[in-house]
């Protein structure tokens, strides 16, 4: 289920004012953002907020980081909103902006974009924020200079105190190295509630 949004991570560490903004920034307006270094938890929130937020609307998660995004997430919308039949072919810059915005608003659909950093993006967002009626977007970035203006609707995450201080590799036992070898490996952080026992970064 590659574009599914996923469950809220369990355990959950609250936050009350980012969900409170998050929610109310997606009321405002068609598009948010969180900005935020890797692990700071603004997919974990998203994927706490957006459900609860828009329990009944296709939900559609994509990352941005590899080539040909705009096209993965025309891909992405047509396929959680059913759509068999797309002339990928005939579709290019503002044509293929156009064909996502109009899907999305069809659907009404809730979409995430992880990765927002990326070129694509910025053009992708433009679209969203000047056409975008019922439809809801989350960009999810690193920097927020990579974004468009967005005026009162983006806000910074920060990693929760304390919760990824990293600890002195001989302070880990050997199973604990090997786990955070492998949560490395895997290249895509785990939520902060989970690593802060072991003080892995």
């Amino acid at each position: 289920m590659p574009y599914r949004l996923a469950a809220p991570p369990e355990p959950w560490v609250d936050r009350p004012a980012d969900e409170a903004w998050l929610a109310e920034a997606l009321g405002r307006g068609p598009v948010a953002a969180l900005v935020g270094p890797r692990g700071a938890g603004k997919r974990a929130l998203a994927r706490r907020v957006l459900p609860a937020r828009y329990p009944d609307r296709p939900k559609v998660a994509v990352s941005l980081s590899g080539p040909d995004a705009t096209l993965v997430v025309l891909h992405a919308l047509a396929e959680a909103c059913g759509v068999a039949q797309v002339a990928w072919a005939d579709l290019q810059g503002d044509a293929l902006l156009a064909a996502i915005v109009d899907l999305a608003e069809e659907a009404e659909a809730v979409v995430v974009l992880e990765g927002a950093d990326a070129s694509d993006a910025r053009p992708l967002l433009a679209a969203v924020a000047r056409y975008a009626r019922r439809s809801r977007w989350l960009a999810l970035a690193e920097r927020p200079t990579a974004l468009p203006p967005l005026p009162g609707q983006v806000r910074r995450v920060e990693a929760l105190p304390g919760a990824m201080a990293p600890a002195p590799p001989d302070a880990l036992s050997p199973a604990q190295r090997e786990l955070v070898a492998l949560v490395r490996a895997l290249g895509r952080p785990l939520p902060a509630a989970w690593l802060a026992p072991l003080g892995v970064a």
